[in-house]
């Protein structure tokens, strides 16, 4: 490859500094995070993020990015739920085209793959649902031949006039945490925190 490769050349692994191994304390916080984000309550995870990091500092900025994915209370959406609608009425129909703007304008510690973002889309256009927020044609199994396009509906909860869990209801998962409207367990974003809904 010419230009700026991310890929270490031999000389920066040459350089790399060695490995060491990880102080008790460290495997200690790192018990306390698993256990904080693979709880089924989001407080013990907002209390993991009050709390200063001792030694995985890293950890604790990449955990707060995990909020992000909690529905708003005002529009229904997670985030990437609302950055897929966002580039369907965008740049759509194509759902590639779609995804690969979702992936490549949207940096940070929450990273993500085309597979799990085109899950996403398809579960915005499902057919069970009272108002799906996109139309999906083509062939809904292949990406590339996927088209969608927003609906009446979509175009509503994205510009936040109607709520996409009052339209549909919600069952679906962040971290440990099943947000279930059918079971009333409902946690949404509002104003930079967690509330329950």
């Amino acid at each position: 490859m010419s230009g700026g490769s991310v890929f270490p050349n031999p000389e920066q692994i040459q350089n790399h500094p060695p490995a060491v191994p990880l102080p008790i304390e460290a495997i200690d916080e790192l018990d306390r995070c698993w256990a904080a984000v693979t709880s089924p309550d989001p407080a013990k995870l907002l209390s993991l993020l009050s709390d200063s990091a001792a030694s995985l500092t890293h950890c604790r900025s990449s955990f707060q990015q995990l909020g992000h994915r909690y529905p708003d209370h005002k529009t229904g959406l997670g985030r990437w739920d609302y950055e897929l609608l966002k580039y369907t009425k965008g740049i759509g129909p194509s759902a590639t085209r779609v995804i690969g703007h979702t992936m490549g304008y949207n940096f940070g510690a929450d990273l993500v793959g085309d597979g799990y973002l085109f899950s996403r889309l398809l579960r915005l256009g499902a057919p069970y649902a009272s108002h799906p927020l996109v139309t999906l044609s083509g062939d809904p199994t292949r990406m590339r031949d996927c088209e969608v396009a927003l609906t009446d509906a979509g175009e509503l909860v994205f510009t936040g006039r109607a709520n996409a869990i009052e339209l549909n209801g919600i069952d679906d998962w962040v971290a440990g945490v099943h947000l279930d409207s059918k079971q009333g367990t409902v946690w949404c974003r509002k104003d930079g925190v967690l509330v329950a809904a």
